[in-house]
């Protein structure tokens, strides 16, 4: 019986819990592309699970979809997935993403996008390679240590 009540508390608790944490996704009919983008800022600073994660992604993800026209809050959208999928450790996600971020502003004539998605992709990158040198190095060191030592001494132990 009193097995049963903890798992019966536990189920309400884990309810609970999961209706606080979820962030909202609805997108109104007349909304703008600044709302759309800062709601997705605001449900950003919410963001407690993988779930939240993916929904919030998808919200800037909208953004693109809905207004294509706006091409800074679809660069600042795109900045945001990739800084989003970089706080995940999806490396080569948002590697790939800042390196389109680069690409952009590379092709832009009309020098109005804001610098600061630049400087900030640049720098991300070169946090993704350290991060990816070091996991190299660890795991050739990892390896390096499952290797066998070939021990000359050891057959005559015997």
């Amino acid at each position: 019986m009193k097995g049963l009540r903890l798992i019966s508390i536990f189920m309400i608790f884990a309810v609970f819990t999961a209706c606080l944490t979820t962030v909202d996704t609805t997108i109104p009919e007349e909304i703008t592309a600044e709302e759309l983008f800062f709601k997705a800022q605001v449900q950003q600073g919410k963001i407690k699970t993988i779930k939240d994660y993916e929904e919030v992604i998808n919200l800037y993800k909208k953004i693109e979809i809905i207004f294509p026209e706006y091409k800074t809050i679809i660069l600042e959208s795109k900045y945001e997935i990739a800084f989003l999928n970089y706080q995940q450790k999806n490396y080569d996600e948002a590697e790939m993403m800042f390196y389109e971020i680069l690409k952009i502003h590379e092709k832009d004539t009309t020098n109005q996008l804001p610098k600061w998605s630049k400087k900030l992709s640049e720098i991300m990158l070169v946090k993704i390679e350290e991060i990816k040198a070091k996991k190299s190095k660890l795991k050739k060191k990892k390896e390096k240590k499952e290797e066998p030592e070939e021990n000359e001494d050891f057959y005559d132990s015997f």
